[in-house]
């Protein structure tokens, strides 16, 4: 599973996501253990929240100061 917007990317894999935004990579790797996916699951959808939330904020700070970039 992929999501990418313009603050970053985020990619599920087997064994854990990568997560990439403006200023770095990171490979987060999930031990074996009995919940194993849904612990990728649910990480997956948190940095998904992330890269939504940075958007949001992108847009209120052109909103509030529309001549800055």
């Amino acid at each position: 599973m992929y999501f990418r917007n313009e603050c970053g990317s985020v990619t599920k894999t087997k064994n854990g996501v990568i997560f990439e935004d403006l200023y770095q990579v990171s490979n987060i790797e999930i031990k074996l253990c009995d919940e194993r996916q849904e612990r990728i699951d649910s990480m997956f959808m948190e940095y998904v929240a992330i890269l939504k939330a940075g958007v949001l904020v992108q847009e209120l700070r052109q909103k509030n100061n529309p001549t800055s970039e």
